[in-house]
Parts: structure tokens; sequence; C-alpha cells
């Protein structure tokens, strides 16, 4: 039957069954008047028309019905127009929500604007009904009280927290640390152990919202490079006096004594003890003084007048040490390592300037 039997089912449906009852029955009353099939083609159009589009499947089954049987229909159209549609009408409302009994509202999420509606109690169901998530317990933000009610016109700012990892790496300076001995004399130091930095690494857990930084939390710290101490050796022991030589070498100091190379640096050994100078060093004074005189107390440098094993300029400065200062070896290299400790602070450095420049 195609439309017609659809819009049977709809009338069906939106007929209360009071009122089809009360129908039928006085469709079944004997006074009933009698017409005919074409006059009956022609009420039921009109019923159709009279009441509303919906029923026109109901106009059409009259059609098919016999004369008596569609008097009561038409007989009773205005019951049918005023209690069934009205009925159905309270019965079965629209699926639809009416937009105007909802509030209207501007979404901002992360920065993106959008249109919304609602008819939700507090803004905090609203914005689930738009498939927004607000953690506040994980820093996200919301500029509205999520317990109130949703007013019409109002801009929700919904900004999500994020959570990233920063990793710092911190550079550890090193210290000097001085370290007293008596090896040294006062006023000299020496380097035993050279120093460098070190690094640490931090991990922190960085909450950002809106490209702004709210919170900072360490996870982890380490370090990746230890740092290393400079050691520094510093000297106690009191410096001789210029000159001084001990009662038993000067015994063995005489004019004869320390005239040839060997000798004399056998008196050099046995007095370099008392700067608390090594072997070592040593060995830096018997080269420095095998290029300046050999090792010769005796020897003169005509074009400077230096004088004497160490060359000292004028040969006259020695006699702070002694006033043999001219004939006896012993005289001369006491006031020589003097010289090179108050100077260069040891041989080695006094050997040092001298490859350098030539001269010390």
């Amino acid at each position: 039957m195609g439309r017609h039997s659809q819009g049977d089912r709809s009338l069906a449906a939106f007929i209360p069954t009071r009122t089809l009852t009360h129908l039928m029955r006085s469709h079944s009353s004997a006074d009933a008047p009698q017409h005919d099939s074409k006059t009956v083609v022609c009420r039921a159009g009109a019923v159709a028309a009279g009441v509303s589009l919906i029923i026109s499947g109901g106009a059409y089954a009259a059609v098919q019905m016999q004369g008596p049987d569609v008097a009561p229909l038409v007989h009773n159209a205005a019951l049918l127009s005023t209690q069934g549609l009205e009925a159905a009408a309270h019965s079965h409302p629209t699926a639809s929500a009416d937009p105007s009994a909802s509030t209207s509202y501007i979404l901002v999420v992360d920065g993106v604007k959008r249109d919304a509606r609602t008819d939700a109690d507090t803004w905090a169901q609203a914005l689930n009904q738009a498939g927004v998530h607000v953690d506040t317990t994980a820093g996200d933000q919301v500029s509205v009280s999520l317990t109130e009610e949703p007013k019409a016109g109002v801009t929700v700012t919904v900004n999500h927290a994020t959570v990233t990892q920063d990793v710092v790496n911190t550079p550890l300076k090193h210290e000097r640390v001085e370290k007293k001995t008596d090896e040294l004399y006062e006023g000299e130091s020496k380097t035993e152990q050279e120093g460098s930095d070190g690094v640490s690494r931090e991990i922190y857990t960085v909450t950002t919202v809106d490209g702004k930084e709210i919170s900072r939390t360490l996870v982890s710290s380490m370090v990746v490079t230890p740092k290393v101490d400079e050691v520094v050796l510093v000297g106690t022991k009191p410096k001789p006096a210029p000159g001084a030589v001990s009662p038993a070498l000067a015994a063995a100091s005489t004019p004869s004594g320390g005239t040839n190379a060997g000798d004399a640096q056998a008196i050099a050994h046995s007095m370099m003890g008392a700067y608390g100078w090594g072997e070592g060093e040593f060995q830096c004074l018997v080269s420095l003084w095998n290029r300046e005189s050999g090792w010769n107390y005796a020897a003169s440098n005509s074009s400077s007048g230096a004088y004497g094993i160490p060359q000292a300029l004028p040969g006259s400065k020695m006699a702070s040490a002694g006033a043999d200062w001219a004939t006896n070896p012993a005289t001369q290299i006491s006031w020589g390592l003097g010289y090179i400790a108050g100077r260069y602070g040891s041989p080695c450095g006094a050997w040092s300037h001298s490859e350098s420049v030539g001269w010390y």
C-alpha cells in the first residue's frame, strides 16, 4: 500500500486508545447517516485537509470503508483534532532539545575558539558535554568556577598543562688546596696535583600552561664528571741566612778543597739538603753551572766581569757569603744557592730561564 500504509501506522501511533475507542463506538451507532462511496471520498478528503497532514493516512483508510463506516470519523473530526492530537503531542515530545532552552557560550581550549551550547547545571558538566577534560590537580587552568551554573555569553577559557623534562648540566669549579711541607723553604710553593673542573647533571619535571612555566620539580641529580682540586705544596722550613755554612762544611771547605769540578759539585750537593731540593734539582744545578763556569771557582768573564762558579756579577757580591769569596768554592756555592732560591725558587727554575734566554 506504500505511502498510505505508513500513514496508517502514524495515525495509530498518535491517536490515544481512549479516543479511538470512542470513535469506534460512535461508528457502530444505528443512528449514523448513510453515505455512498463518492460522498465518502469527499468527506474523507475534508477531514484530511481539516485536521493535518499527519492523519492523511487515516483519511485514506476511511476511503477504503463503505459509506456507513466513514460517517463516524467525519462526525468526530473535532474530537480527533482537539483530544487525539493534543494527547499525542503530550505523549510523544520531539527528540531534539529546544535550542532556546539551552545556554550559549564561547569555549576557548588551548587557544582554539568555538561556539558551544549546554543545558548542564554546572560548568564542569558543560565542559564534559563539550568533550573537554579538565584536571586542575595536574595544573589545568579554567577561567570559570567549575561548580557555578553556566551563564549565557560567557567566554570559558581552558588551558591544559604540559609536562616536559629539562636536563641541566652544571659546571663544578675546582678549588685550590694548600698543603704545608717542611721540604720547602718559607715562601716557596710547588704544585703537587693539577686541578680540573667537573660536571653535575640535574633532571627536572617542568609543568607549563599557555607557554609559561608554573612549576619545576627536581627528579634526579648526579655527578657526571667529578672535579679535581689543585693541590699546592707550601714550604714551612726557615730559610738559611745568606752565606751561612755549617761548621762541618766550613771545616771541609778550605782554599784547597773543591778546586776541581767534582769536589765543588760534592760541596753543592751537601748544601742543597738545607733547601729541600732533591736529586732532580741537583741535576739542573750541575747543568746550569757547567754552562756558566764549568764549576771553576776562578772562572772570569772578561767582557761582563762575572766571576766564580755561579758567575756573580760583579763577583764582589759574593762577599756577603764570606770574605774569601774570590778563592773559596764553598763560599761561592753558598752564595749562588741563596741567589737561585731567592730569584728562581729552585735550580730547575734557574736552568729553565737560562735555557730560554741564555743567562740566569
